[in-house]
């Protein structure tokens, strides 16, 4: 096995996961995930929000194994193609959708003709998008992404449970109704105690100020970081899970 490849369309790799997982998966969910590692659905106790659980590894330009977007039959374009309908189902339904995956969509990381079809369809319904959450990076920060120069989302990135830090763990807090962010509380575990215990780090409002999540309130928070050294230290604090 090659770290960070995945062969397209229904690969041993995904075939055993899905066999593992499929008690946590209707059927849809299973056959899409075993032919492309991606899923959708709707939050058990709200059919108003449905989380969209994307394979990036199709978008990743470390990934030699895929090709980029450039073809309609590449797995990249495949898999944006079921996003769109994702999407379009949210739309129709008048709901919103929570997007996850585990390299952000950067373009230090993905082929840029995928990029630009997945910002492409990130601005086109950006309205009913709530946020996006990813992993990767193995630190705590978040990006506004942008189209055309425009700002469309945010992507927030969770730090990893693998210690290349303080090992942590994310808790996620949204409204049931609209599918709003409303509050995230952070934990980690130090590593150097003699026991491994996860204690709250802390609580994204009571550190950064109240007020709803929104795409505005992140770009905020960037804006002051910039002029406000102390911000700037709090972040830095946080980035690297207090290591």
């Amino acid at each position: 096995m090659i770290h960070d490849a995945l062969v397209s369309q229904s690969s041993v790799d995904l075939d055993s996961l899905g066999n593992i997982w499929m008690k946590d998966f209707s059927k849809e969910q299973a056959l899409t995930f075993k032919t492309g590692g991606f899923f959708s659905s709707w939050f058990s106790y709200s059919k108003r929000i449905k989380l969209i659980s994307l394979n990036t590894l199709y978008y990743f330009k470390n990934n030699v194994l895929a090709e980029s977007c450039k073809s309609n039959s590449s797995p990249g374009s495949i898999q944006l193609e079921w996003l769109e309908s994702e999407l379009k189902d949210v739309q129709n339904k008048e709901s919103k959708a929570l997007i996850i995956g585990h390299i952000p969509p950067l373009k230090i990381f993905y082929h840029e003709n995928c990029l630009d079809k997945l910002l492409n369809l990130f601005n086109k319904y950006s309205t009913i998008i709530s946020f996006q959450a990813y992993g990767h990076l193995h630190i705590d920060d978040f990006f506004i992404l942008m189209h055309t120069e425009v700002p469309i989302s945010v992507a927030l990135i969770s730090p990893a449970l693998s210690p290349v830090f303080n090992p942590s763990c994310r808790i996620y807090k949204v409204d049931e109704n609209d599918g709003s962010l409303l509050d995230y509380d952070q934990f980690y575990a130090p590593l150097n105690t003699a026991t491994f215990d996860f204690i709250k780090e802390y609580s994204f409002k009571e550190a950064f100020g109240r007020g709803p999540l929104t795409l505005e309130y992140f770009i905020n928070i960037k804006l002051h970081e910039s002029k406000n050294s102390s911000l700037r230290i709090q972040r830095k604090r946080y980035r690297k899970v207090r290591y």
